[in-house]
């Protein structure tokens, strides 16, 4: 059910993105309900990196989504140069690899190659600063994964996402961070819907929820030529 509920508020935000104009009530209510999915996903993620039993192969799902995904991702969003934003602006299936990677890298047993971690940290950090959520998508997955290895509060875990929230825009861009903390407020409302709504597996939904991701941005770009 709250992958379900992260997959309604996404379309809800990206057909608000596709039909309503900027300028309109209803697009601004749009875009502030599609704020919770992101947190919802990036938990699932760090679920996921907890007890997949074989990682790569996770990434590697991912990596596949990710991939069909940029081309439905970069019509829909439509910031005007398609070729240059094709390769230059990822959708967040590859915010959610860098993660996986980061993740790896904090968790892995360490060795005396702390130069050669810290470079290939930067590296994903730097690649996640080029998808969609960029280094706050990123940050949220890590925030939520060890909110689920010491088992957080659910007000601890809402009081963590403001803070990560409010600290990412304000040191990013602090001329729009007054807007932009407004903007993400919503996302604080998926910590208690993390911890109240039931998260069961959906029957057949092991591949479903990746196809999901793509599939309906192909739809939603589809029916704008319409």
């Amino acid at each position: 059910m709250l992958k379900i509920l992260a997959m309604i508020t996404m379309v809800i935000d990206h057909l608000a993105l596709a039909f309503l104009p900027p300028s309109s009530s209803l697009y601004l209510v749009g875009r502030l309900i599609g704020r919770i999915a992101m947190p919802i996903f990036a938990y699932k993620i760090a679920c996921g990196f907890i007890h997949t039993s074989n990682l790569k192969r996770y990434a590697y799902k991912i990596l596949l989504m990710t991939l069909a995904a940029q081309i439905p991702f970069t019509l829909l969003n439509n910031r005007g140069n398609f070729a240059a934003e094709l390769l230059t602006h990822w959708n967040i299936g590859l915010t959610f690899l860098s993660a996986l990677g980061v993740l790896y890298l904090l968790t892995s047993p360490r060795e005396d190659h702390s130069l050669l971690r810290f470079i290939m940290l930067f590296i994903l950090f730097i690649t996640a600063s080029h998808s969609d959520y960029g280094i706050y998508g990123l940050a949220m997955v890590i925030l939520f994964y060890y909110c689920i290895t010491y088992k957080t509060s659910m007000l601890l875990s809402t009081l963590s996402v403001g803070v990560l929230t409010i600290l990412y825009y304000t040191l990013s861009d602090p001329a729009l961070a007054g807007y932009m903390i407004k903007m993400q407020l919503p996302a604080l409302l998926a910590a208690p819907l993390i911890h109240y709504v039931p998260d069961n597996k959906v029957k057949g939904g092991k591949y479903f929820f990746y196809i999901f991701y793509p599939l309906h941005m192909f739809i939603i770009v589809i029916l704008q030529f319409y």
